[in-house]
């Protein structure tokens, strides 16, 4: 039996890994292609006003182009600097937007993921469906599974021609769970959302129906919009690919959590790997939003442990990202009675240097969690390890000078793109579990 069919509970899990690592390859894909693009115009840029400058005449009343009196013997390249020039212009507002629309696309192969695994959790859902098959349409698809198959596939197509908006609101309609609540980048999602339609369908020129769909959601635009060609830049870019990760990750948790309430273990477990990465490659603003997400969004959680995990990791991001709190996360806990890997972790955050030695000493050089990776690795301990107290306490546990070790298990953890839908046993994707982060 396949994978996707015997374990949809895993499907959740996986949908979102892949968008994730999808939309991270988009990101990388914009800050290596845009510069260059830029690079590249500029250089032919200043290469064709060069070349051209011998032969500029100035300009008529009647017309501000330039004009140019080029010989025959220069025509050639005149007009192949020329064309380049202007190719890498139109580069460079071509580039962007067409890795904004590839942004959103993995968006909305995320979401067709995400609603194959609600219809294997919740197969009633499907009965509410109002498509139906003729004899003849049964007897070729030759089995009830093949034609539920194609029942749920043509179900998501439905769905994912919707528009953005629509396709939450069926959501909260078929699973009677507000989404939309409390989503503060509601809005910016739907102007990105509907931007990306203006660069597909109308060259990126503002609409009548852009500018009503985005008030209708509260969007806040400049005035006199209409008829103008949105671009895109690097601080819109950086601002799709956060609402994009956060509302993709709150959607998947929230269903997930509604129809699997005893899966509580895997989603906590998958929701702190995913914030666990964030803290890594420091984008601690992101990563504190989904950690308030965590921490004070879901009711309940799988165990007070993973509930403390999350709280740590809150604490790692405000630490270090600079982000007001209040309260202080560690304050929303009681950490007298939640052992030495946690109570290290309280006083490193606290910057309490000598508890947080007395716990390193007490913990020891073999404890499971706590070793020579983490303290090397883990974003939690990045001020405490520089310390000259932790690395005097480290030489006396381990007799070694303390370096930095490279933990493999991140990249472990990704995804392979060739085999997306494979798992293990246990109906999980293999990666690590990180307990203090």
């Amino acid at each position: 039996m396949s994978s996707e069919s015997s374990q949809p509970k895993s499907m959740i899990h996986n949908a979102v890994a892949e968008f994730l690592h999808d939309l991270e390859g988009v990101n990388h894909a914009v800050q290596i292609a845009c510069p260059i693009v830029q690079a590249a115009s500029a250089k032919t840029r200043t290469k064709f006003e060069d070349f051209s400058e011998p032969f500029k005449k100035e300009a008529s009343e009647e017309d501000s182009s330039p004009v140019f009196h080029v010989p025959f013997a220069s025509d050639k390249e005149f007009r192949e600097l020329r064309r380049r020039d202007a190719a890498l212009r139109s580069a460079l507002f071509q580039t962007p937007r067409a890795l904004l629309v590839a942004m959103v696309s993995t968006y909305d192969a995320f979401l067709g993921r995400l609603l194959r695994s609600v219809y294997l959790l919740t197969p009633d859902q499907l009965n509410a469906s109002e498509r139906t098959f003729s004899f003849s349409e049964l007897v070729s698809f030759g089995s009830i599974e093949a034609a539920r198959e194609h029942m749920v596939s043509a179900e998501i197509e439905s769905v994912l021609r919707k528009s953005h908006t629509e396709q939450f609101e069926y959501l909260e309609k078929r699973l009677a769970i507000p989404l939309r609540k409390g989503l503060d980048s509601w809005s910016t999602f739907v102007e990105l959302t509907q931007r990306r339609n203006l660069f597909v369908h109308a060259d990126g020129i503002v609409s009548r129906q852009y500018l009503k769909v985005c008030a209708d959601a509260g969007v806040e635009l400049k005035e006199n919009l209409l008829g103008k060609r949105l671009h895109v830049g690097p601080a819109y870019f950086e601002k799709a690919f956060d609402c994009l990760y956060e509302i993709a990750v709150k959607l998947a948790h929230t269903i997930w959590r509604k129809l699997s309430p005893g899966d509580l273990q895997s989603a906590d477990d998958s929701l702190n790997s995913t914030c666990y990465q964030l803290l890594e490659t420091e984008r601690y603003n992101l990563a504190h939003e989904l950690l308030v997400f965590a921490t004070t969004g879901q009711p309940r959680h799988s165990s007070a442990f993973r509930r403390r995990m999350l709280v740590i990791n809150r604490a790692i991001a405000v630490k270090f990202g600079g982000i007001e709190s209040a309260p202080w996360p560690l304050d929303t806990e009681d950490w007298s009675d939640c052992g030495d890997p946690f109570a290290l972790a309280v006083a490193v955050l606290s910057d309490d240097l000598e508890t947080a030695t007395a716990v390193m000493r007490r913990i020891g050089p073999d404890h499971e969690l706590v070793h020579p990776i983490a303290y090397g690795s883990w974003p939690l301990f990045r001020s405490f390890r520089e310390t000259e107290e932790f690395r005097d306490t480290y030489k006396e546990i381990y007799g070694d000078e303390f370096t930095v070790t490279e933990d493999k298990t991140a990249e472990e953890a990704s995804v392979d793109p060739d085999s997306r839908t494979e798992t293990d046993e246990d109906g999980e994707d293999g990666g690590p579990q990180h307990l203090l982060a």
